[in-house]
């Protein structure tokens, strides 16, 4: 239109004057220059719009077009040039001619994009949603649109970022660009890169969102106050033109909630169409068209908004009341429902409406928008006609595209298959923009919101303002790349606002705002900051905009229009990040007043999230999930603005693993962006190519970009990348894949990471503190590996990896690398030195003798983080695996890790452990799922599954150690305890052969299962019969001249004992076969029954009677059996050159051959027609001849293979065509000459030339590998196999004429022996000193334990309680240097000694008596031992912990009567007795007295033998030789009987043991029984009873009651568990010898120790490790008259004795774990010494933590908690740290100080914190 303008300008010719002319001439000049900015306007456009490889093209038409312009122009100018018209003069009609061409174009455009349509739409909205949908497919609905936004200005570009105009990007459905490509940062090319095909998904935000419900189902609204009808703001409408107002809603029962509905069926009539708003072109906002209509008519009349506003800020719909009081009545949901809006809180009434929009439907809530806010000059003007809220959004199933400003359907499932369509965008550099209205005049009644203005007031005067860095205004954002920000933390979201009512169930994120001068310092961070489409810039509260400093103002009384009408805020600029994107926006404040409890407009949405910010950091809204996506789109130039503008190739992949990510990515052309890069392209195209890899660089998110030469020669690629399509360049470039590379965010690349540096430390000072690391507690994930020679020790832990020397006497820090990007977690060293370390899902090499940097590293190595690794000496073979459940093996090829194999889905949940054994290629790998499995590694680095556990370890497996030359594993779990498993390898074991069997080849075998009757037949002509019985041969029947000709086939029919055979000679014969006789009688013979050719196979079926034939003259001929002989019915010759083998399904009636040209041929038989004909064929089954054939009748599977070393399966279908099952790719060595299938196994056996057996089992479509180990033997290859399932036989019948049997043994995992408890809580790490049979373990509970494995059974050697109470993470074992080392989540590393178990008597700790000892009582706190025996007496001693030496305290003598039986309360000094006389007594220690309290005579008839004191119920069950069981209990002073046995045991009972937790109570009678009783009310309950437990009476008793476990001692000990019966599980026949009683027996649960007495004196003691009993240590003649009673103290390593020899003793138990010293940084050790210092503070204020009894009491008597010494050293325990909940929960989490603030604070009042600080950081410090 401006050219149309100006040259009808042209033409005027004012006057002949100078001036004239001189107008004149500028005219034309304008016109000229028009035109001029025209072209370059279209060549500019051409090179944005049009693809590279076009624009030579299109450059050259607009050439050819401007040349025809130009002689157009001169024929029209030299034609009309004199032509003049009644108002113009000669050489005018040119310019009026060229005048009205370009005015009519211009009208044109002006009438296409303004005249109005049928459907309501625009064209002009038409063309826009075009502009704005590049790539959009035809069938992808577009619901809603907004302008397009303008390009940014130059100044505005990141360095480095190539500008790209939106223009350019919405007129083509594809991008181009220039991408700079590097092999680790070297050799920069630049590339020329095409978008051909884009198929990114998206991703969503990880803990982003905050989900407060799920759909579009509304949570509870907040907290509405009821309004009178008068004070509502939507009452104005009630009457006059309102909406009626009928009964009750039809679907909705509240406010803010949304159903869907069904969707329309028919066209509604639309009573009134509202044309919008007309806007600004940036005005960008999410607009769309919707229809509302009434529910009680849905299809009915409608209202059809052009433009209602899509605002997520919103929870319900509003709409003009001027268009709603169209509609016919409206339900109403509630009235004066109080909404929170931009200014405050303000009443409606809310209606129930059916919203429509583009086939979705729904029923939402309304509210009316008054008519007089619509009206010119109005107090509060609104210019919205319609809004859609969140909830209606949500239920009609959209999404907020926000990037291009529309409604898009919501996108499939995560792993769902894309739309096709979806457009990439170009996301770095674009400004967008959602502007404020245009308002031209501020109505006078608008209010100022004007505090913060106040507050930068100081800033902007008296000093140069502030100016913005990025924006150029309000209503606009700017996304940016910026490194080194503050990570944001997630916090967690509330349900409630700051007022204490329900937050509204819209869309939240956790963000960050942050000033633009200090990024790097953090900022205010929001944990609910609202998601709001309606409103085009951000709002943030004002006490955290303060906390920002300074900041830069965009403009100042910017006016916005809110619900509440219009208002004037200032703007400010500020950073805004949303997890790893960042963007430029600007905000608004919220006055902080609205946010105090009473307030007139309170306020909860401490931040609100625009639209222009949301586009800016490319996100959609998700209403109906209340969460957001980042879009992964083209972000390989952004990705590469991060890293100096090059997308850098770290690494290289096979192509078939970039095969599986082409249909779900986005493909790219790379050409050489001038000839100067053609040389460096061609060496890239050539370095791909050789290596057969894709090189890989990681982009930003979950992206990478994959980089490989084109052309349809590579194989992976040509099935996959051109499958797509003819557009895909075969030639000429690179071919660039952006796929998803992890499905955890990518780490900063390699490049960016700091350079650890390898330090030497000085020696350390001598002592047990050694100075080691300067690491966080928080990062704190750590594991620990020898060196190969055991001198080094090397510890993963936070974001390093560090070495130490190790000798006898200290521990010395070597160096440390801390340049890893993430937290280590695995180390363990390979060959040549070099260590593999686990860095999140990276994998590095380091070199431990120069580790200043990695020498390889594979940043995304795995998906997920990495739990285990092996790294193998021999083979330099590296296996990772982790959270993703895949097992990868890596080699490393010079500067390069390269893949070698991987097995995607090894298990169901996380592998944890891996073991590879060399020598065997045998891989063991171990998850959370609970399994074992072992595998074998192929030399091509094929993963063969070999075996699965047939038992999973409950709750899952965290760690496994392997003793591969034994085939042992041992596994730790999640439940605490131990496993012993054992692998038993496949193998062909020979168990029998026949040699010389026959003279030539052994051709033929048949094989009876049923009665092992085999049959074989060769080239001499002979028949021979074996019976096969208990693994071995016996010739039963040999028919030397059975045919005289060599014999090619053989058919047997046990049922009949009938037996075909056929030779070269052409004749068949029929044999009768008596075995018990040893004769094999000619029944019929036919001669020549293939004219005289050979007869070379046969296939028979007894039921049907069916023999078919094939022979040299290549006929195929059929046979019916009878008695007396074999009658021909059929017969059909065989095209292609001879059939090589035969098969019969007899039960259908067809037959197959194998034919010369390598062709299966499938042939129908009808007998009774006489028809022999061939049905299908199947070409070129076989490169090459088919030598083995195999039919099962039961799966109807035929089997074949051949010369091309191949087995295939195939199966006829119900075409009658020939198809395929499936084939081998295991690589065999010969050609396969013989095969067996069994259908039930799936088990498919092959042999060949070279007497090799392979095996593999069929599972579907797939032929999976067995390996199997088999005995080397002289045999030749093998010519005919059978399989038995049943007994796993092979038989096999060879070229050198013998006959042979295997026995097929298939690999297994079986669990051995019975799990063992280890630790409380989950066992966090094992190791296995294979050398020395040495296991170390650590758990939850913060202990260290040893272990001895003996056959199958573990034995506890050693344990270190409570070593790190703040939880232990690895643990090393050297069994020759006796040596254990353990790191721990406080930082610590320590070392233990591992000695010997042995018992030392205390020096002085024997004293006498006065009598044989009967009984011993022992208790830790007060350290004291409870005495009595023969002589009555009751005596009390004090125990010295460290001499065991015995102080007597208080005795009592005047009871004369032996005392049999002694229980002690030390809470409250009672004390209970009995006798000889039946009597019981109570008693009370008091200081230094023992005083009686009461007695109960004759309490049973005879003598008490036992007794047992049930502390936690406060009952003391009695038992005597009365038979008779009784419940006491003492009340004040007196005893009283609670519970009773019925029927008294006649033989009377000699021992008895309870467990409170169960109320059960187990004893053993005189009469040799062992029975177990339900205490029930006030009676016993006989649950089970063993009659003879014993040959002899049984003396002594121990019940674990946890266990449910039993010791009994007699003359041998013997161990029962309860379950369901007594069952016994071990009998130790004789422990002391014979003829020697075991008289007294303890058990200490917690360290699974049996301690034991005998008559003789001596004392034993075991390990018990169910179910078996280990001997430890055993002393001999510790008391000269033997052992009556035994008591042990574990805390203080005390055992106490006494014998009829009078003598009480005391022992000193040596052995376990003994603590030689820790290493510590000094920091973290202050940490540790203040938490102990807390723990004994809190002892002195009397707070005790509780103690776990289970492991820190003896059988009997639970201890007291003791308090911490002020220097505790480890045989000193702490009070125990309870693990974190979290911890036990996730398996990965890490230990605290456990420290608050409260008692931080009050350390300081101990003045010895202060002496602590002086001695260890020094007195200035």
């Amino acid at each position: 239109m401006i050219a149309s303008a100006t040259s009808a300008l042209a033409f005027l010719q004012p006057d002949a004057s100078l001036y004239g002319q001189l107008v004149h001439i500028s005219n034309v000049l304008t016109f000229l220059a028009v035109c001029g900015t025209m072209k370059v306007c279209y060549q500019h456009l051409t090179t944005l719009a049009a693809p590279a490889s076009q624009q030579g093209r299109i450059f050259s038409l607009l050439n050819v077009l401007g040349s025809v312009g130009n002689i157009a122009g001169n024929l029209v100018a030299t034609r009309f040039s004199e032509h003049e018209t009644s108002f113009t003069s000669k050489g005018a009609t040119p310019f009026l001619v060229t005048s009205s061409l370009f005015c009519t174009v211009g009208c044109a455009i002006v009438g296409v994009l303004c005249a109005p349509i049928e459907d309501g739409f625009s064209k002009k909205a038409i063309l826009q949603t075009l502009a704005e949908s590049p790539g959009t497919a035809p069938g992808m609905a577009v619901l809603g649109s907004g302008p397009l936004p303008p390009p940014p200005p130059a100044s505005m570009m990141p360095p480095g970022q190539a500008m790209m105009s939106p223009l350019a990007q919405a007129s083509t459905p594809a991008w181009t660009g220039v991408i700079t490509l590097a092999r680790n940062m070297a050799k920069k090319t630049p590339f020329r890169a095409a978008l051909i095909q884009g198929k990114v998904a998206d991703v969503e935000i990880e803990a982003m969102g905050s989900v407060f419900g799920t759909g579009a189902a509304a949570a509870e609204s907040t907290e509405s106050a009821e309004m009178p009808p008068s004070s509502a703001a939507g009452s104005a409408i009630s009457g006059g033109g309102a909406p009626g107002i009928s009964d009750a809603p039809r679907w909705l029962r509240r406010v803010r909630c949304a159903v869907p509905l069904p969707a329309p069926t028919k066209q509604a009539a639309a009573v009134h169409s509202s044309p919008g708003r007309v806007l600004r072109p940036n005005s960008g906002l999410v607009f769309a068209r919707c229809a509302f209509s009434a529910p009680s008519a849905p299809d009915g009349p409608c209202i059809v908004v052009e433009r209602a506003l899509v605002d997520t800020g919103s929870s319900d719909c509003e709409l003009r009341e001027g268009l709603l009081s169209r509609l016919p009545e409206l339900p109403i949901v509630e009235r004066g429902v109080m909404y929170e809006t931009s200014t405050g809180g303000e009443a409606y009434d809310a209606y129930e409406v059916v919203v429509t929009l583009d086939g979705h439907r729904c029923a939402a809530v309304l509210t009316v928008v008054p008519e007089e806010r619509f009206q010119a000059g109005a107090e509060e003007p609104c210019s919205d006609e319609a809004l859609l809220g969140h909830m209606a959004i949500a239920a009609l199933g959209l999404m907020v595209d926000c990037p291009t400003r529309r409604l898009v359907p919501k996108a499939p499932e995560p792993g769902g298959e894309r739309r096709e369509g979806t457009p990439t965008y170009l996301e770095m550099g674009q400004l967008h923009v959602a502007s404020s209205r245009p308002w031209a005049a501020l109505p006078p009644s608008a209010p100022f919101v004007g505090p913060l203005s106040q507050m930068w007031s100081s800033y902007r005067h008296g000093q140069a303002a502030l100016q913005p860095r990025w924006l150029p205004g309000t209503g606009c954002a700017m996304p940016l790349m910026l490194e080194g920000l503050p990570k944001i933390a997630d916090a967690q979201p509330c349900d409630v606002d700051p007022h204490g009512s329900p937050i509204i169930p819209v869309t939240y994120v956790h963000c960050m705002f942050m000033s633009p001068f200090t990024p790097e310092k953090g900022g205010s961070f929001v944990n609910m900051a609202l998601v709001d489409t309606g409103s085009s810039d951000c709002e943030l509260r004002e006490s955290y905009l303060k906390k920002l400093g300074p900041l830069p103002t965009v403009a100042a009384g910017v006016v916005y229009e809110t619900v509440a009408g219009r208002h004037v805020f200032d703007s400010y600029e500020v950073l805004v990040a949303v997890g790893d994107r960042v963007s430029a926006v600007a905000v608004t404040g919220i006055p902080e007043e609205r946010f105090q409890p009473g307030t007139e407009d309170p306020a909860s949405d401490e931040a609100v999230l625009g639209l222009a910010a949301l586009s800016a950091l490319g996100l959609l809204v998700d209403c109906g999930q209340r969460h957001v996506q980042k879009k992964a789109c083209a972000v390989v130039l952004r990705s590469a603005a991060a890293n100096s503008s090059v997308a850098d190739i770290t690494h290289r992949v096979p192509f078939d693993e970039v095969a599986k990510k082409v249909a779900s990515g986005s493909i790219l052309s790379l050409v050489p962006n001038s000839i100067m890069e053609q040389a460096s392209f061609e060496e890239y195209n050539k370095y791909f190519r050789a290596k057969s890899r894709a090189g890989v660089a990681r982009l930003d998110g979950s992206l990478a970009l994959y980089v490989m030469p084109c052309g349809e020669d590579i194989l992976a690629l040509k099935d996959s990348l051109y499958a797509l399509g003819p557009h895909i360049p075969r030639a000429g470039c690179l071919i660039g894949l952006i796929a998803p590379g992890t499905a955890a965010v990518n780490a900063a690349p390699a490049t960016a990471a700091p350079v650890g540096t390898a330090t030497a430390s000085k020696p350390p000072k001598q002592g047990s503190i050694i100075r080691l690391l300067d690491v966080s507690l928080s990062t704190c994930m750590s594991r620990l590996c020898w060196s190969r020679d055991d001198s080094k020790v090397y510890l993963a832990i936070g974001k390093g990896c560090y070495g130490f020397s190790v000798d006898t006497a200290l521990v010395s820090h070597l160096w440390s690398y801390e340049g890893f990007a993430e937290d280590t977690r695995v180390v363990v060293e390979g060959s040549h030195g070099f260590l593999a370390v686990s860095s999140g899902r990276s994998i590095h090499i380091l070199d431990a003798n120069s580790p200043a940097k990695p020498r390889v590293s594979w940043p995304d190595a795995h998906q997920d983080t990495i739990y285990s690794m092996h790294f193998n000496y021999e083979t330099g073979i590296i296996f990772s695996s982790g959270k993703d459940c895949c097992v990868k093996a890596w080699e490393i090829d010079g500067e390069e890790l390269s893949l070698y194999g991987s097995c995607p889905e090894a298990h169901r949940d996380f592998v944890v452990a891996l073991q590879f054994h060399s020598s065997s290629r045998l891989l063991i790998s171990a998850g959370l799922d609970g399994l074992v499995r072992a595998w074998r590694i192929a030399s091509t680095g094929a993963f063969a599954l070999l075996a699965t556990s047939a038992d999973a370890h409950p709750d899952g497996i965290t760690a496994l150690c392997t003793n591969m030359a034994q085939n042992v594993m041992v596994s730790s779990g999640r439940d605490g305890n131990l496993r012993l498993w054992s692998y038993r390898p496949g193998r062909l074991r020979l168990i029998d052969s026949q040699v010389d069997v026959h003279a030539g080849w052994a051709r033929c075998l048949e094989f009876d299962e049923a009665s092992g009757l085999v049959v074989s037949a060769g080239d001499d002509g002979a028949i021979k019969a074996f019976g096969f019985k208990d693994g071995k041969f016996n010739c039963r029947i040999s028919a030397a001249n059975a045919h005289d000709a060599g014999i090619l086939a053989l058919q047997l029919c046990a049922k009949t004992m009938c037996l075909l055979s056929a030779d070269e000679n052409g004749a068949i014969k029929m044999w009768e076969l008596s075995a018990g006789a040893g004769e094999l009688v000619l029944k019929a013979s036919i001669e020549k029954a293939h004219d005289g050719g050979a007869v070379s196979h046969m296939q028979f079926c007894s039921q049907r009677k069916l023999l078919l034939s094939a022979g040299s003259d290549n006929c195929l001929r059929a046979w019916l059996w009878h008695p007396d002989g074999l009658q021909a019915v059929a017969s059909a010759a065989a095209e292609g050159g001879g059939i090589l083998a035969l098969q019969l399904d007899a039960s259908a009636g067809i037959g197959y051959s194998a034919d010369v040209d390598g062709g299966i041929s499938a042939w129908k038989i009808e007998i009774g027609a006489g028809i022999l004909k061939r049905i299908t064929k199947k070409a070129n089954a076989h490169s090459g001849r088919i030598l083995a054939f195999n039919f099962d009748a039961a799966s109807k599977l035929l089997l074949t293979a051949g010369v091309d070393k191949a087995v295939c399966m195939w199966q006829l279908d119900a075409s009658e065509r020939i198809v395929m099952v499936c084939r081998s790719s295991q690589v065999l060595q010969t050609g396969v000459l013989a095969l067996a299938y069994d259908a039930v196994t799936g088990i498919v056996i092959a042999a060949g030339m070279s007497s090799e057996i392979n095996a593999w089992r069929h599972s579907g479509d797939s032929l999976k590998p067995l390996p199997l180990d088999r005995e080397p033997d002289q045999g030749e290859g093998l010519l005919v196999l059978r399989f038995d399932a049943a007994s796993k036989v092979v038989l096999g019948g060879g070229m050198d004429g013998s006959v042979r049997a295997w026995q097929l043994e298939l690999a297994a995992l079986e669990r051995v022996g019975q799990p063992v408890g280890a630790h409380q809580g989950w066992v966090r790490a094992l190791h296995y000193d294979v050398d020395n049979e040495v296991l170390v373990s650590c758990g939850d509970d913060g202990h260290v334990k040893a272990w001895r494995r003996q056959g199958v059974a573990l034995a506890e050697t050693g344990t270190a309680l409570r070593a790190h109470p703040d939880g232990v993470r690895g643990v090393l074992a050297n069994g020759r240097r006796q040596l254990v080392l353990s790191c721990g989540d406080n930082g610590m590393v320590k070392a233990f000694e591992q000695g010997e178990w042995g018992l030392e008597a205390c020096p002085d700790g024997s004293h006498e008596h006065g009598s044989p000892v009967f009984n011993l009582q022992y208790f830790v706190k007060p350290r004291l031992l409870m005495s009595c025996g023969m002589d009555g007496g009751i005596r009390a001693w004090q125990t010295d912990p460290a001499t065991g030496r015995l102080r007597l305290l208080a005795q009592e003598t005047d009871n004369k009567q032996p005392t049999l039986a002694m229980k002690f309360e030390p809470k409250n000094g009672t004390l209970f007795t009995s006798g000889l006389d039946g009597s019981i007594h109570a008693w009370r220690l008091d200081k230094d007295r023992i005083s009686p309290i009461t007695s109960v005579a004759e309490a049973h008839e005879g003598s008490i033998r036992t007794m047992y004191l049930d502390r936690r119920a406060n009952l003391l069950h009695t038992a005597g030789e009365d038979g008779a069981l009784r419940a006491w209990q003492l009340k004040g002073d007196d005893l009283h009987q609670v519970a009773e046995l019925q029927e008294a045991e006649p033989s009377g009972f000699q021992v008895i043991a309870a467990h409170s937790g169960t109320r059960r109570l187990v004893a053993a009678s005189a009469d040799r029984g062992l029975s177990v009783w339900q205490l029930q009310g006030n009676t016993y309950r006989l649950l089970f009873k063993v009659e003879d437990a014993h040959v002899n009476v049984i003396n002594c008793l121990q019940f674990d009651g946890e266990m449910d476990t039993v010791f009994t001692g007699c003359h041998s000990i013997r161990v029962w568990k309860i379950a369901g019966s007594l069952k016994q599980l071990l009998n130790l026949t004789e422990p002391f010898g014979k003829s020697t009683s075991i008289t007294a027996i303890r058990y200490r649960p917690s360290g699974g120790l049996l301690f034991g007495c005998g008559s003789t004196g001596s004392i034993s003691v075991w390990h018990y490790s169910e179910p078996e009993l280990v001997l430890l240590l055993s002393v001999q003649s510790a008391h000269s008259r033997g052992i009556v009673s035994i008591v042990l103290c574990p805390e203080h390593g005390l055992l106490f004795t006494g014998g009829n020899d009078k003598v009480l003793k005391s022992w000193h138990l040596r052995g376990g774990l003994k603590a030689k010293g820790h290493a510590m940084e000094p920091r973290l050790w202050l940490r540790g010494e203040l938490r102990d210092l807390a723990r004994r503070r809190a002892w002195d204020r009397g707070e005790h933590p509780q103690r776990n009894t289970a492991s820190e009491s003896t059988m009997e008597e639970p201890q007291e908690a003791q308090p911490p010494a002020k220097e505790a050293p480890v045989e000193e325990k702490a009070p125990p740290v309870v693990a974190k909940e979290e911890d036990k929960a996730t398996g990965d989490g890490e230990g605290g100080d456990g420290m608050s603030s409260k008692e931080l604070m009050d350390l300081f009042s101990n003045p010895d914190l202060i002496q602590l600080l002086q001695k260890e950081v020094g007195e200035e410090s």
